[in-house]
C-alpha cells in the first residue's frame, strides 16, 4: 500500500510540474517582457494584410530608449521579412499601413512603491508621429500632456493587453500574427490594434504615423526613412525616493528621441543628445555665420 501511495503521489507531483512547464512555455514569449517597448503595424484598410499585425520587441523601455547615451543611434533590428510577409513586398509607399510604439511594465497604483529600472508602476512610453525630418535631436511634434491618474491606469491597462498579443502569440521577438481587428477599431484616429484604444486617452490621437508613397529622405545616420516617430515618456509617480524622476512633473511627455522605421526594415533609434552638445551646435552655428558674413563683406 506505501508503495502505491508514493508511486501516486511522484505520478501526480510530475503532472504537476509537467502541466506547470507546459504553461510557462505556452504563456511566455522569451523574446517580450512587460517593460519592453512593442512595435506595431497595421493595415485594415489595405489590400494586402488587412487582419494582419506585425509586433516587434525593441527591449526595455527604461535601459535601452531611457538611458541611451546621449545623441547616440542605435540599430534595433530589422523587420522587413515580417512586415513583406504580412502587408506585401511594397509595403514600404503603402499608405494604408499604420505604426506606432508603446510599453508599460506594470499598472499598479499609487499604493504600490515598486520600481522597474528606477520607473514606477504606469510609467507609459509611447510615440509621437513626426510629419516631417526637422532636426535631429530635436523633438517634431507636441509633447503629451495626460488630464488625470485614472487615465494613466486606463492607457496602462489597455497597453499591457494590447502586448500581450505578442507575449502569447508567438515566441519570437518579432512576428506576423493573424487576428481580425475589433469593430471599434478607426484608422481615422489611429488607433493601436485590436481595438485596444489605450491612446484614447491621449490627446491628438496621433500615436501611429501612416505610410507614405515616398521617403522621407535621411534622418542623421538612418537613410531612405519611411516612418518616423518621437518617442516619451510619461510618469504616474514621483515621490519614490529612489525612482528615476524624482519631483518631475506627471502626466507630462519627457522627449527621449526619435524612432525610424527605414524602406530596407531596420528599426532605428536616435538618442536626445545633451544639453551642452545643443550648445555646442549652436556656437558652431553662430561662427559659421559669422564667417560667412565676413567673406561676403570682404567681397562686397
Amino acid at each position: 500500500m506505501k508503495t502505491i501511495k508514493t508511486k501516486f503521489l511522484g505520478a501526480t507531483a510530475a503532472a504537476l510540474l509537467f502541466g506547470a512547464a507546459t504553461v510557462q512555455v505556452q504563456a511566455q514569449n522569451p523574446n517580450y517582457a512587460s517593460g519592453d517597448l512593442v512595435l506595431f503595424f497595421q493595415n485594415p484598410n489595405g489590400l494586402i494584410g488587412s487582419t494582419e499585425q506585425v509586433f516587434a520587441s525593441l527591449g526595455n523601455t527604461a535601459l535601452v530608449f531611457r538611458d541611451a547615451t546621449p545623441g547616440s543611434a542605435l540599430t534595433l533590428l530589422n523587420i522587413n521579412t515580417q512586415l513583406t510577409s504580412a502587408f506585401g513586398a511594397n509595403w514600404a509607399s503603402a499608405t494604408t499601413l499604420y505604426g506606432g510604439a508603446g510599453g508599460v511594465w506594470g499598472n499598479s497604483g499609487s499604493l504600490n512603491n515598486s520600481l522597474q529600472n528606477g520607473d514606477p508602476h504606469r510609467t507609459i512610453y509611447t510615440t509621437q508621429r513626426r510629419s516631417t525630418i526637422g532636426t535631429v535631436g530635436s523633438q517634431n511634434s507636441v509633447g503629451y500632456s495626460i488630464g488625470s491618474d485614472g487615465a494613466m491606469t486606463s492607457i496602462a491597462n489597455s497597453m499591457l493587453a494590447q502586448n500581450n498579443i505578442l507575449e502569447t502569440g508567438s515566441s519570437d521577438q518579432a512576428a506576423v500574427i493573424t487576428a481580425a481587428l475589433a469593430p471599434s477599431q478607426s484608422i481615422n484616429l489611429q488607433n493601436p490594434v485590436g481595438g485596444n484604444g489605450w491612446n484614447s486617452n491621449i490627446p491628438g490621437d496621433v500615436v501611429q504615423q501612416g505610410g507614405q508613397a515616398n521617403d522621407y529622405g535621411t534622418f542623421g545616420t538612418f537613410t531612405d526613412v519611411e516612418f518616423m516617430w518621437d518617442l516619451y515618456r510619461l510618469q504616474a509617480r514621483s515621490n519614490i525616493a529612489s525612482q528615476y524622476g524624482l519631483g518631475d512633473p506627471l502626466r507630462q511627455g519627457e522627449f527621449l528621441g526619435t524612432m525610424t522605421l527605414s524602406s530596407n526594415g531596420d528599426v532605428g533609434f536616435t538618442a536626445v543628445p545633451e544639453p551642452s552638445t545643443y550648445a555646442l551646435l549652436a556656437l558652431a552655428a553662430a561662427g559659421l555665420g559669422a564667417h560667412v558674413l565676413r567673406r561676403r563683406q570682404k567681397q562686397s
